[in-house]
């Protein structure tokens, strides 16, 4: 499952909405068919879509001026010059993380990039050694990073939100009583439910 990790320690990006803004500039299905030859499935959450309980889920809209809209009610102001917040003079600018060992990856960030520049908010790619990489990721050191997991068989995304795995600073007590609920099942129509 490769994945843009987001920094909600980082004081720009600790807006839900601001997180999402961005995730709607993210083309998935432009990265897929170019970037990996279209051997991939675009997913908004971190389920694999073959898994017998992921959720239909539509793609967002991502036009211009929703995502504006969405920034505008988190406090950013868009200027001739990119985004501000005007609360405390924040200026939108992005670095994506990347490990400079995988070309795949970079060309991954080099695309999210693209597609927030021409949006208005700059944005580049930072390459790092796989270990630097890991470090500025370990530090939360980041604001964007390219990221890949392997989801076991159980195909349960809890090692993304548990304190040892959780780089992004995700916290929602509803997805951990969720997924607490459904380690406790087997029962396919309850997890469905859940």
């Amino acid at each position: 499952l490769t994945f843009l990790g987001i920094n909600n320690y980082n004081k720009k990006l600790s807006g839900k909405l601001t997180r999402q803004a961005i995730e709607l500039l993210c083309d998935r299905k432009k990265i897929i068919d170019v970037e990996v030859y279209s051997k991939g499935v675009p997913v908004r959450i971190p389920i694999n879509p073959s898994a017998w309980f992921f959720p239909e889920m539509s793609e967002k809209s991502s036009d211009y001026e929703t995502v504006a809209s969405i920034l505008a009610t988190d406090g950013w102001t868009k200027t001739e010059n990119g985004y501000f917040r005007s609360s405390d003079s924040e200026e939108l600018t992005l670095k994506i993380l990347v490990n400079a060992d995988n070309p795949e990856k970079i060309r991954i960030a080099q695309n999210i990039a693209e597609s927030l520049n021409n949006f208005g908010i700059p944005a580049s790619v930072l390459q790092k050694s796989f270990d630097e990489y890991k470090s500025y990721i370990s530090s939360k050191d980041y604001e964007l990073f390219v990221g890949e997991v392997n989801i076991d068989s159980s195909l349960d995304p809890s090692f993304l939100t548990a304190s040892s795995g959780n780089y992004f600073g995700y916290q929602s007590d509803d997805m951990e009583n969720t997924l607490k609920e459904m380690a406790k099942t087997s029962d396919s129509t309850k997890m469905m439910d859940l």
